[in-house]
């Protein structure tokens, strides 16, 4: 199988790294990265239609929030998001984060971002209908104008449904042997604390 060399893609204020494609791997994932600056958030919260989606923390702190709970995602940290369940995310710190994604199965394609990108750079404010026209083609539903982060600070409880929040061992956070290259050792159950939900996934009545 040839190596991907990874082309950023500038999608708004985020810079996404595909890793592996859809064709590399005979549509079993889809496994990208993600690049938050500082203050950045996602263009348009949603909730995918036919795909899960896992994502591993790995610099800064990117704040989720998955059926209107917020969860922070340190490096050395992962959730695991499941289909139907609306989420988004944004970097309310001072400093940039990056986080793994890894969709599965992988139905989702570098032509995804590639699109939204393009309505993003259209001068004057983003085109709410163009964007939501772009997901929806690809397997995303975009979430309703009702639907909002929590405030800053609030959420605090369990993971909401569809979500399991795998939290890093202390020596995980502060990069030592806890955390092995891409991959969080936080994933494995001697490395971390595992916090997961029940069955039903929530998310506005997204299936």
């Amino acid at each position: 199988m040839p190596v991907c060399i990874a082309q950023p893609i500038q999608v708004g204020a985020l810079t996404v790294l595909f890793h592996v494609d859809p064709d590399q791997s005979g549509g079993s994932v889809t496994v990208f990265e993600c690049l938050a600056p500082a203050n950045a958030r996602m263009p348009a919260p949603h909730s995918h239609d036919d795909f899960d989606e896992t994502v591993f923390g790995l610099e800064g702190v990117t704040s989720f929030t998955v059926a209107g709970e917020r969860i922070d995602l340190r490096a050395g940290e992962s959730l695991f998001i499941r289909r139907g369940v609306i989420h988004g995310f944004d970097n309310k710190d001072a400093v940039d984060a990056r986080f793994l994604a890894v969709i599965s199965p992988g139905v989702l394609n570098q032509s995804y971002f590639q699109e939204v990108a393009e309505v993003l750079a259209g001068d004057g404010p983003p085109n709410i209908e163009k964007i939501g026209a772009v997901m929806r083609r690809h397997g995303l539903t975009p979430a309703p104008p009702s639907w909002g982060p929590p405030p800053a600070g609030g959420g605090g409880g369990r993971p909401p449904g569809g979500l399991a929040h795998t939290t890093a061992a202390p020596s995980a956070r502060a990069g030592g042997p806890g955390f092995c290259g891409y991959v969080p050792r936080a994933c494995f159950a001697s490395a971390s604390t595992l916090r997961v939900l029940g069955s039903g996934s929530q998310g506005g009545g997204a299936g």
